[in-house]
């Protein structure tokens, strides 16, 4: 029997992490599918943000916003790709053995994920930026953040300690 069943935490994480990744993917796919209609639509689409917002640059805008979709359709990704990274470290620790080489290598990519999302925000800030005075009341939050950054940090860290303790307890056991 895995850790997993008897530890309702362990249980709790897995749920929520698959919860999320579905909304996630659920969302992404609805940006993904919303960039074909927008770039068909044109003309329509312009007519609706030029009727609410009569100071809208109209046709300029298009570009911007497929670029917008497609940012957040990339951090979506990456979100993933690090959730099921943390959802495979979760399984090692239900199954009794999160010191692993390979746990070490998922923290590291982690890491490496979560400092390529904090320095996406740089253009999607930008782009944001543009459309937000072209549309008002439009809002969009893309900002670098220094959590994020120590975030990847600490990640980068567990991963040493992981494969420092993995090398350890080889060690041990070459002894025994």
């Amino acid at each position: 029997m895995s850790l997993e069943n008897k530890d309702p935490l362990l249980t709790a994480s897995r749920w929520i992490v698959n919860f999320i990744m579905a909304v996630m993917a659920f969302v992404g796919t609805v940006m993904l599918v919303a960039i074909p209609f927008i770039l068909l639509n044109q003309n329509a689409v312009i007519a609706e943000i030029v009727s609410e917002h009569p100071d809208a640059a109209g046709s300029s805008l298009i570009g911007p916003i497929v670029v917008l979709l497609l940012v957040i359709i990339a951090l979506f990704t990456l979100a993933i790709i690090w959730l099921v990274n943390l959802r495979r470290i979760i399984g090692s620790v239900g199954d009794g053995d999160p010191f692993i080489p390979v746990n070490a290598d998922r923290l590291s990519r982690m890491g490496w994920i979560t400092l390529a999302m904090q320095f996406a925000a740089f253009p999607a800030t930008a782009v944001a930026g543009w459309v937000e005075q072209q549309i008002e009341n439009a809002q969009f939050s893309f900002e670098f953040s220094l959590t994020g950054l120590l975030l990847a940090l600490l990640l980068f860290i567990l991963a040493r300690i992981f494969r420092h303790g993995t090398a350890l307890r080889d060690d041990l056991e070459g002894t025994v």
